[in-house]
């Protein structure tokens, strides 16, 4: 369980949130996207969407992984999100998204608050499974992945994401 060998420091710089959250808006070319999706492709330039054109169509759950090409990331991994509010498919996403990179040896991910905003999900409740599925994935996979962060559009989901990384990542 890597997260737990962290010293108490390392910890609170690693999961607090107020001062380490970078937000979407503080990002020029995020500004004006409604979508992850769109904001990733704007962000990264027409190469991505030229590999994402080979990957072809992801089945819900699914995971894929692309090239980050002019974002701030070497890869980019891709899921297709349950359009019903499917939990069990919605935790698959994160699963499979995991996966892929720790078959590919990426040591940090940084999920979105996956269909809260677009989607219409209840914050709260998802919030719970984005952090119960990646705390019980760590504790069985920690030693394979150094940071999990979260990337939130909506100020009301960094909100829930403090509240309840205490309960989930107490330190």
């Amino acid at each position: 369980m890597a997260f737990k060998k962290l010293k108490e420091r390392e910890k609170l710089s690693t999961y607090a949130c107020k001062s380490q959250y970078i937000t979407l808006d503080k990002i020029p070319t995020w500004k004006d996207q409604t979508k992850v999706d769109s904001a990733v492709h704007k962000a990264a330039g027409k190469a991505l969407y030229c590999e994402c054109q080979s990957i072809g169509e992801l089945k819900v759950g699914d995971a894929k992984i692309s090239g980050g090409y002019k974002l701030p990331s070497k890869f980019v991994i891709h899921t297709a999100l349950p359009l019903d509010y499917d939990r069990k498919r919605l935790e698959e996403c994160y699963l499979n998204s995991f996966a892929v990179a720790v078959e590919k040896g990426v040591r940090s991910v940084a999920f979105p608050s996956l269909c809260t905003k677009y989607l219409g999900y209840p914050s709260y409740e998802f919030a719970h499974l984005a952090l119960r599925t990646v705390r019980n994935f760590l504790e069985e996979n920690g030693s394979s992945v150094d940071l999990v962060a979260f990337c939130l559009f909506l100020h009301a989901d960094v909100q829930i994401h403090e509240d309840l990384m205490k309960f989930y990542f107490p330190i």
